[in-house]
């Protein structure tokens, strides 16, 4: 048999923000399980700027793979998503607030896909021409919005209480619904404020949905090194019964065949949409002499009080760049747009962000 390789998956990052659409913001990184089982199966992993892709060995006659994979090895490849750009979420389209859920301590926030969602969607791609993606973010959107968000902590969680309590129910399920635990009915002598759940140490690092007293389905993943080091999000990949396989839905497998071994080289897409703000232009020195203040994006209105020239409507940030201009002293001059860079955030009186604008000092 000779040996060559194959695409077995890609990934691939997309953000309406810039022209084209590629994202290069972001590092994908195979974690150390992940790394062994790339090795066990005699596959490599290779970044590739725009997210990253998987080759398998495959024989170089029949195009088969060399290490078949069925449905029932619980085969997972998971990635950590490590954010290289500081600027990203002011240009992109995510929630500025941070998630809180009452009765976690020790939480961290990050983002998770995962190609078990059937989420297909045909959109105008930046050419102008149709395309399909094969998203791996939450189904009911087609952008990467607050829903794909869920809290990481470690294994043994720490449940709080804003009052003393000496019982409580928790159910701990997995990705389909089923119980990953029986339900705990915790019932104490005395009084408590908090409770280290130690019975989640047996359970494998993954996704899960935490419910305590039947207040509501709370995604979570456990694992304790992650919590310790994720700077944005993580992507799982598998090839189990609970991926979509076309039948009614999708298809979501990247390996078909009565052997397990037929590769059908499937890319996964994450999609950022842009984000949309009032655009405010700032003239320190004075109005003075300005007679017109345009765009094709928008009509803006002075704020004398502060020498502000607003957007009476937002419009969305881009890297290409979007006609605004003045006349001032007679003189037609095209104004720059505001980029990541530009975004102010808007305070409430408790110094949580409830909002931003673009902001352009001239």
């Amino acid at each position: 048999m000779n040996i060559a390789f194959k695409r077995l998956f890609q990934i691939k990052i997309l953000n309406r923000y810039y022209r084209d659409w590629i994202c290069s913001d972001f590092t994908l990184e195979p974690t150390a399980v992940t790394q062994q089982l790339l090795a066990n199966y005699g596959l490599l992993f290779r970044n590739t700027g725009d997210g990253g892709v998987v080759l398998a060995q495959v024989d170089s006659t029949t195009g088969l793979l060399k290490f078949p994979v069925s449905l029932t090895e619980g085969f997972k490849l998971t990635f950590e998503l490590q954010l290289n750009n500081p600027f990203y979420a002011n240009f992109t389209s995510l929630p500025f607030e941070k998630p809180e859920v009452a009765y976690l301590s020790s939480i961290k926030p990050g983002y998770y896909f995962t190609n078990r969602y059937d989420n297909e969607h045909t959109v105008l791609g930046p050419e102008g021409s149709n395309i399909t993606l094969n998203l791996i973010s939450r189904a009911s959107g087609d952008e990467i919005s607050e829903e794909d968000r869920l809290l990481f902590l470690p294994k043994i969680p720490r449940i709080h209480f804003a009052a003393p309590v000496n019982s409580f129910n928790l159910a701990i399920k997995q990705f389909d619904g089923s119980d990953a635990l029986p339900a705990l009915n915790i019932n104490e002598t005395f009084d408590f404020t908090t409770y280290d759940v130690k019975q989640f140490k047996s359970l494998p690092s993954g996704f899960y949905f935490l419910n305590l007293d039947a207040s509501g389905d709370q995604p979570i993943y456990l694992d304790d090194g992650l919590f310790h080091r994720l700077s944005f999000g993580l992507v799982d990949i598998f090839h189990n019964g609970e991926v979509p396989d076309g039948a009614g839905s999708a298809d979501y497998r990247f390996i078909t065949g009565a052997g397990n071994d037929t590769i059908s080289e499937k890319t996964y897409h994450l999609w950022f949409d842009n984000r949309e703000l009032t655009w405010r232009y700032f003239f320190p020195g004075g109005t003075t002499g300005i007679t017109a203040f345009s765009s094709a994006a928008a009509s803006f209105t002075l704020n004398a009080s502060t020498n502000t020239y607003e957007s009476n409507t937002q419009i969305k940030l881009q890297e290409a760049y979007l006609n605004v201009s003045m006349t001032r002293n007679g003189t037609l001059i095209a104004l720059p747009n505001p980029n990541g860079k530009s975004v102010k955030p808007i305070l409430d009186g408790f110094g949580n962000i409830i909002g931003a604008n673009a902001d352009v000092y001239l």
